[in-house]
């Protein structure tokens, strides 16, 4: 009577074939681990067959991430970036790696584009993971190959970073930021999942390239942006210049479209809305006709992608600008930072919307005025004035000290008291000078990383050379 093998047993027979050309080695004791139930059953045509594939240890939006051990190598030999590895053949197979299985629905661009970010940014002790490779399963799907890091869970380290602590944190998200800023690229999902850290090491990396993009993509769009407006405000004052060459054609034109325009009365009827948005409302009537333009020009004027995810993104995604740089990276790393400081994961509750996401930013800093301001410096001036009640009801309703965001005061008040719980009490006489100045210090780069205008943000750079992660 002949019995069945186990999945786990063709596995293994299947690596055995793999190892060399014609030769066969002993895998009944690889891995030292027995893998999982959902390793075993995900093995079939979801992963590429020279990987011995342990446990899931990640899921995103774009692939689940699992550990997995190398059953061959071409060639018996490893050649790593800068030279050859002197290892055993039999060390660099047991070598445990992270298979990135990206989902079959994400398309070849972006999978390409992830590839090739991370092979030009990693490595190089810039705290960017590197990718080794990347594998074709027998399904068809791919996998990037990348080193396996232990690192731990963010809540966990939220919980047990002193001052101190933070600042090394902080210092090795900012280095690779500034890194991957300085070669052109916006990483546009800066997130603590994204960020993979060790407290005993004091080491990170930056991982999940699958939403970045090169800043001058962002900047070309912008250009084009403005060239299309200046064309059309060129047309609409030639249509203006018509109007007046010609006020019979004007008037019976005016009594033809009286009931598809909107009419004064209606436009001025919100006071929510913040000065300027008139004219720009007023302007963007053409708009309409442009989006009935065919090809990617009429595409370009209505692109204003969203990337990141909630609770980290920047103000300017929020409200839809089209002219995104580097900074969107440094407002996310600063919700990490303000997450470390007040030991809150998410800091800023769930938002259905982006509209009440801004309210919970307004909030945070005190009212909507910033925001505003901001918002009219990147040409968007039809956001919203928010009203105090709205502010009050994102508070919990008493805005007392009980409130999820602290006291009535102005925006550092509203930071301080959110931080208390790490940042030692100047007032205490147990807290000595040195912890004073570091408390400044980590409010001071806070509020600077948190700049509701871009313009006005620090960038990654400027953040690692401020006294709070200098020395870190």
């Amino acid at each position: 009577m002949t019995s069945s093998s186990s999945p786990l047993e063709n596995r293994r027979k299947r690596g055995r074939q793999d190892v060399g050309a014609g030769k066969t080695e002993d895998l009944s004791s690889f891995p030292p681990t027995e893998p999982s139930r959902e390793a075993r059953i995900a093995w079939n045509d979801d992963f590429p067959r020279n990987f011995f594939v342990c446990d899931k240890i990640g899921e995103g939006s774009f692939g689940t991430v699992w550990t997995a051990r190398r059953l061959h190598r071409e060639g018996g030999k490893q050649r790593g970036r800068h030279g050859g590895d002197s290892r055993g053949e039999e060390e660099r197979d047991q070598e445990l790696v992270a298979l990135k299985r990206i989902n079959p629905t994400c398309s070849p661009s972006r999978i390409l584009n992830e590839f090739n970010q991370m092979r030009t940014l990693g490595g190089g002790g810039h705290n960017v993971i590197e990718v080794q490779g990347v594998a074709r399963t027998p399904g068809g799907v791919f996998a990037l190959v990348m080193p396996f890091f232990e690192h731990d869970d963010f809540r966990q380290v939220m919980k047990t970073l002193t001052l101190s602590g933070v600042a090394v944190y902080l210092k090795s998200l900012l280095t690779a930021l500034a890194h991957v800023h300085a070669e052109g690229v916006i990483h546009r999902d800066v997130k603590p999942r994204n960020f993979m850290y060790s407290a005993r090491t004091g080491q990170g990396y930056l991982i999940d390239f699958g939403l970045a993009e090169p800043a001058e993509k962002w900047r070309s769009r912008s250009a084009a942006l403005a060239k299309h407006r200046d064309k059309r405000a060129a047309r609409g004052g030639k249509h203006n210049h018509a109007h007046q060459r010609h006020p019979t054609q004007t008037t019976s034109r005016t009594t033809g479209d009286q009931g598809k325009r909107p009419s004064s009365s209606s436009s001025s009827s919100s006071n929510r809305i913040a000065p300027g948005a008139a004219e720009v409302n007023a302007s963007d009537r053409a708009a309409p006709a442009l989006d009935r333009e065919k090809g990617d020009r009429a595409k370009l004027l209505r692109k204003a992608e969203r990337g990141g995810t909630t609770g980290f993104r920047a103000p300017e995604i929020l409200w839809h600008c089209r002219d995104q740089e580097p900074a969107v990276d440094v407002w996310s790393a600063g919700v990490i930072l303000l997450c470390l400081l007040s030991r809150r994961y998410p800091v800023f509750p769930s938002a259905d919307t982006d509209e009440m996401a801004l309210v919970q930013i307004a909030q945070l800093l005190g009212g909507s005025e910033e925001l505003v301001k901001a918002a009219r410096g990147s040409g968007r001036c039809h956001i919203t004035e928010f009203p105090s009640s709205q502010l009050q009801q994102q508070r919990g309703g008493g805005g007392g000290g009980n409130s999820r965001w602290g006291s009535d005061g102005g925006r550092s008040s509203r930071l301080e008291e959110l931080c208390a719980p790490l940042l030692c009490d100047g007032a205490a006489a147990a807290c000595s000078e040195e912890e004073v100045n570091a408390r400044a210090d980590a409010l001071e780069l806070l509020k600077g990383m948190l700049k509701v205008d871009p313009r006005e943000r620090l960038s990654a750079k400027d953040a690692l050379v401020h006294p709070f992660v200098a020395e870190a």
